[in-house]
């Protein structure tokens, strides 16, 4: 198996002495999986496309405008056929996460066991975060006067918002067991139909705490996280199958024609038969 940044697709976009930034960008004409592993500090950003991660903890989905983190990586990640997969990916230690955090010298509410090695996090990325990634990755292309100086100021202001948007979390809800019995739920019923008041049942909450709980731990809330779920599962028959769209709609938990257009087009970018088509031709 492959390690993801030695792919045709992956080129290292820049590298000074407090990160790297990796850019990757490419379509496959059939599904692969690839190794990626680092001791270092890793933030995955989505710009395009979809993608699953199995790391030493559960599984996940990273869809455009998501962001990956952890403090360290062994996972393998799968890249679908027929789809344009475009991620920028930002490395740095931990020693520099700690010095930039000493350097700005203001308190902030944040423990290092929070980062807990691979065990993976996701949340929907806000702008402010995303523009940074963008802007860090084109200026790093640029040959202008200035730009390694200011490669290292988009460096730094990204890691200011990227803290804000950690510590400004909470960290109990992403090692709530509750969090994780509900993926492990998702996971194995996600053909049937899922009830909010069914799921706080499971983990003995009220239904207004369990979403509150999830949308902290992950970034998004249960439904946004069922129909990733689902909608990546319909991607994989789509493309490994000849299953009708109205039998994978069944097969994934739909219900509404309508809504799952809709949700398809949104996360992926295309209609049905339009990503088939794709990845039939790739």
């Amino acid at each position: 198996m492959e390690a993801l940044l030695s792919l045709p697709g992956a080129s290292l976009a820049c590298k000074t002495e407090d990160f790297s930034l990796y850019h990757f960008k490419q379509k496959l004409e059939k599904e692969e999986s690839f190794t990626f592993k680092t001791d270092q500090f890793g933030i995955f950003f989505c710009l395009e496309g979809h993608l699953s991660s199995s790391p030493r903890s559960l599984s996940y989905f990273l869809q455009k405008n998501i962001i990956a983190f952890a403090l360290q990586h062994d996972c393998i990640k799968t890249i679908p056929a027929g789809v344009d997969v475009e991620l920028l990916i930002l490395l740095f230690s931990k020693e520099t996460l700690k010095q930039k955090i000493s350097e700005i010298g203001e308190k902030i509410d944040l423990t290092w066991d929070q980062f807990t090695p691979c065990q993976c996090s996701i949340k929907t990325c806000n702008k402010n975060l995303l523009n940074l990634a963008i802007k860090l990755f084109e200026e790093s292309n640029k040959k202008y006067w200035g730009s390694k100086t200011l490669v290292n100021l988009l460096f730094q202001e990204l890691l200011i918002h990227f803290i804000r948007l950690f510590a400004d979390s909470n960290s109990d809800a992403r090692n709530n067991p509750a969090v994780h019995e509900i993926k492990n739920f998702v996971s194995t019923n996600f053909k049937d139909k899922i009830e909010l008041k069914h799921l706080a049942s499971l983990t003995g909450m009220s239904p207004g705490h369990l979403c509150k709980l999830f949308k902290e731990a992950t970034g998004q809330t249960i439904v946004q996280y069922i129909n990733y779920f689902r909608i990546f599962q319909a991607c994989e028959l789509l493309s490994g199958s000849e299953l009708s769209i109205e039998h994978i709609i069944e097969e994934t938990g739909f219900n509404n024609l309508n809504y799952f257009y809709r949700t398809f087009k949104k996360v992926t970018g295309k209609l049905p038969a339009k990503y088939r088509k794709t990845a039939i031709a790739n």
